[in-house]
């Protein structure tokens, strides 16, 4: 266990500031529903509890980033961004700006599309779907954060890199909105969907329900497991393949935008994290 010094360390700040925001989300989440009415679904604090407890392992130890390789990203970020920051007061804006407020939108329209369906009650038979999709996230992000194109950052990515998982975001949230949900809902209301939401858990049919599990973590594990690459072809080869596979999914497996969106927007984050840390006068390698 590490000890508080003198002055606390970024990591730290971090670890704290991390659980402290998860434990924000879940006191709000919990007083939404208290006022709202109804039986709280568990499966929603899945999401600030781990959040929380990954805070609180960033505070007291070091094994969490040191694990990911990112130590010492955590210690330098904010003179990592230092270019970024100088580019945007003066008015020149990069890829990399875009890259974040597009990130920062589509977090906001993945939550506020989550919420209008009332994913929070879906599941595949006894796994609820939000459950699965934490897996994937983190899973993904583990993977991306150790890959050796987030940590060789000897040049800038192609913007391309960001351009493909952010349009397959796109068209999976798409296919939900416009196609899965009207098809599973049987084309009732967003109010009928809420009122049938919160009186019953919104699964699917039991004799279906284990093929649809065994087969989207199947999936996921084939491509989350691709996602280390040398170079930045294989790279792009492989989004190509991920969004071409989380799309058709998306078309036919129900519930599975859910999880295919959360993956590509993970992809997204993740692509835009590596762009601010690169520097121009100090390219890191590893």
């Amino acid at each position: 266990m590490r000890f508080l010094g003198p002055q606390i360390s970024r990591d730290k700040l971090l670890g704290l500031g991390l659980a402290g925001l998860s434990l924000l989300m879940a006191l709000g989440t919990a007083s939404y529903f208290g006022v709202a009415g109804g039986d709280f679904p568990i499966a929603i604090f899945a999401w600030p509890a781990l959040g929380f407890l990954l805070g609180l392992a960033i505070f007291l130890f070091g094994f969490v980033e040191a694990g990911l390789n990112v130590d010492d990203e955590i210690e330098q970020f904010p003179e990592l961004i230092q270019d970024d920051l100088h580019n945007l007061r003066s008015g020149n804006f990069t890829p990399t700006h875009f890259f974040f407020g597009l990130t920062l939108a589509a977090i906001v329209i993945e939550f506020l599309t989550l919420f209008l369906f009332r994913k929070e009650t879906a599941s595949w038979g006894p796994v609820n779907v939000l459950i699965v999709a934490l897996v994937v996230v983190v899973v993904t992000l583990a993977l991306s954060l150790r890959a050796r194109w987030f940590q060789r950052r000897k040049q800038r990515l192609q913007t391309r890199v960001y351009v493909i998982p952010a349009i397959g975001w796109l068209i999976c949230i798409l296919i939900g909105v416009s196609f899965a949900e009207p098809k599973e809902w049987g084309g009732t209301s967003s109010l009928e969907r809420s009122r049938a939401a919160s009186t019953e858990a919104y699964v699917v049919s039991s004799r279906t329900s284990y093929f649809f599990v065994d087969s989207s973590f199947e999936l996921m594990d084939g491509i989350v497991s691709g996602l280390e690459c040398d170079d930045e072809a294989c790279l792009i080869l492989l989004l190509i393949v991920v969004v071409a596979i989380v799309v058709l999914a998306s078309a036919t497996i129900p519930h599975f935008w859910v999880v295919g969106t959360m993956l590509l927007l993970t992809l997204m984050a993740v692509v835009t994290l590596r762009e601010l840390l690169y520097r121009e006068d100090h390219a890191i390698s590893t």
